[in-house]
């Protein structure tokens, strides 16, 4: 389902989210501590509540526009230096973006 991945460990390192089309009941995506640079290949998953993508290189938040239902977002320690690309995601409670290029704070509210 998710390819484009090496084994360098015992365990091996994602490189792309892709091939996800049909998990479109999926709630929650976990891949922290891998090698993604892009968010892509979420769009249909409409139904994610939580998702965690922390300690990857993803340096723009994006593809999450569709993502309406999610309440949990992880992505602390990646290398994101704009707090962009959350505009849709109105039940957001919990946002990790600890460990960024974040230089200022924003309070989002709804």
């Amino acid at each position: 389902m998710i390819s484009n991945f090496t084994q360098h460990t015992r365990f091996p390192h994602f490189f792309r989210i892709e091939n996800l089309g049909n998990l479109a009941h999926l709630t929650i995506l976990s891949l922290q501590s891998n090698r993604i640079v892009k968010m892509e290949g979420l769009e249909s998953l409409v139904k994610l509540d939580q998702v965690y993508l922390s300690h990857n290189g993803i340096s723009v938040i994006e593809g999450l526009s569709s993502l309406e239902a999610v309440t949990t977002l992880d992505l602390a320690g990646n290398a994101i230096s704009e707090m962009t690309g959350m505009e849709t995601l109105n039940d957001l409670g919990d946002l990790w973006l600890n460990d960024n290029k974040v230089n200022c704070a924003v309070i989002m509210t709804n």
